[in-house]
């Protein structure tokens, strides 16, 4: 078919053209900030769940209603490398335009003050010129170099000028893993003195599977002030709207086969099944996609995913990293003992555990439950029986 009208387009955080299966956790989150905006308090929604399953599309998502309904809106990815608090004030600044629409209040101006010291504090360009002058305001320094007094200073004093024009401020964190440890104690905290005070911020987050254990070592409890929501593989009902509604708004139809046949190589994650159903149009030759075309479509799939999905996972990793990968790949599908895992790898847990925790630290594994291991790719385990021999190891 025409490939130019073809209506897939996977890529990371790139909406589908049909956003399947997520109504209710897309739900969830426009009450959470309608209800922030009320200054009704809503626990943060977290949304966890394996690479590529639409983590970032649900931030975006909310992103977009904020940007919609003329709210304030932020959004920050976490790194490994670090730079959260200064991205979080770039943020900030460029999404402030609410207390800029009319001449600036007290608060407005305290806001816009503190944010300033706070972006001076880590990091951020010191010479934009913003009218703030902070010598002629009285605002609280968010300059002290402790992660949780700073973070509360600058939110509270945005909270309470947002609430002044009757909005609200979204800000949606994706990966929230990679945060340190003093940043997410900071983050913690922060939330606390934000619900406390009923101010219009609503955050809203995403990460992998051992995110809420990642949150309960970083501050006792603190899981509970959150709503998490996992996320993981469409059913097979959604794989068909997920497909079949693009196909049919484009002019095209798919038969049940080959929805089905979808669903089934995919294992329902929805970026694969962007990027099966972005190539099977492409190889169709008839208006209506059938099982064949799927089946052609396959390697060429496969080919994509193993180039631009699979292989930059791979190249992050030492040789040793990627022989205890293999060894955990080699007992199949899902989370798998870490001993086993160990044994499979020629040595015991004990000896192993450092290159374990690497793997972690890189986002390539992760624990589901204490003493068992599983990848954060789906897949990932069959890119590597396909691609790597033992040989090799």
């Amino acid at each position: 078919m025409d490939r130019i009208a073809n209506p897939f387009a996977p890529g990371v955080g790139v909406p589908p053209p049909e956003l399947a299966g997520r109504a209710a956790i897309v739900e969830d989150g426009i009450v959470s900030i309608e209800r922030n905006k009320r200054g009704l308090h809503a626990k943060p929604l977290v949304v966890s769940g394996l690479r590529g399953v639409g983590k970032t599309v649900l931030l975006h998502t909310f992103r977009v209603y904020c940007e919609d309904q003329h709210y304030g809106a932020a959004f920050i990815e976490a790194t490994e490398q670090g730079g959260f608090l200064r991205s979080l004030a770039q943020e900030l600044r460029s999404s402030l335009a609410v207390l800029r629409r009319a001449s600036l209040s007290d608060l407005g101006r305290r806001a816009l003050a503190t944010l300033k010291s706070f972006s001076l504090g880590v990091g951020g360009e010191p010479n934009i010129d913003d009218g703030v002058n902070l010598d002629e305001i009285d605002y609280q320094d968010a300059n002290t170099g402790d992660t949780a007094i700073d973070l509360q200073r600058v939110l509270v004093a945005i909270g309470e000028a947002v609430g002044e024009r009757g909005s609200v401020l979204c800000i949606g964190i994706d990966d929230v893993q990679d945060l340190s440890k003093d940043e997410l104690r900071g983050l913690i905290s922060t939330l606390q003195a934000i619900a406390a005070r009923k101010l219009p911020i609503a955050i809203v987050g995403a990460g992998l599977p051992n995110l809420q254990n990642s949150i309960a070592d970083a501050k006792p409890y603190a899981e509970r002030q959150f709503h998490f929501v996992d996320i993981g593989s469409l059913s097979v009902d959604d794989v068909r709207r997920a497909v079949e509604t693009p196909i049919v708004r484009s002019g095209a139809s798919i038969s049940d086969d080959a929805i089905a046949k979808i669903a089934a190589v995919t294992q329902g994650y929805p970026y694969f099944v962007q990027e099966w159903a972005r190539d099977t149009w492409n190889v169709a030759r008839g208006n209506t996609i059938i099982e064949e075309d799927v089946d052609a479509a396959t390697p060429v799939a496969l080919q994509r995913l193993d180039r631009d999905f699979f292989q930059a996972r791979l190249s992050r990793l030492t040789q040793r990293e990627i022989d205890y990968a293999f060894a955990l790949a080699t007992l199949g599908a899902g989370p798998q003992g870490t001993e086993d895992v160990a044994s499979k790898f020629g040595t015991t847990s004990a000896a192993c555990a450092s290159l374990r925790e690497r793997l972690i630290q890189k986002g390539e594994i992760f624990s589901p439950k204490t003493g068992a291991t599983q990848f954060t790719a789906p897949l990932f385990d069959d890119y590597l029986l396909r691609t790597q021999q033992p040989a090799q190891r």
